[in-house]
């Protein structure tokens, strides 16, 4: 299982004809949707640092998925 701090893990999925479902891990902000579109989330500067240097940490990993896959 691919784990990495800064990715949801996948925890399991239904694949039965209609009874599609996937579980995820629990984030306590919400999808990133909801986190974009909050308006009670300030993104100040210093959130906005963290927030992209967050998704730089992932992008080896999602690299190496995409060429693997």
């Amino acid at each position: 299982m691919l784990r990495h701090a800064n990715i949801n893990p996948l925890i399991g999925a239904c694949l039965e004809p209609g009874k599609l479902c996937v579980v995820i891990g629990y984030c306590a902000k919400g999808s990133l949707r909801d986190v974009l579109q909050s308006r009670h989330i300030t993104m100040d500067k210093i959130f906005t640092t963290a927030f992209a240097s967050d998704i730089v940490q992932v992008l080896p990993v999602s690299i190496m998925l995409n060429y693997f896959i």
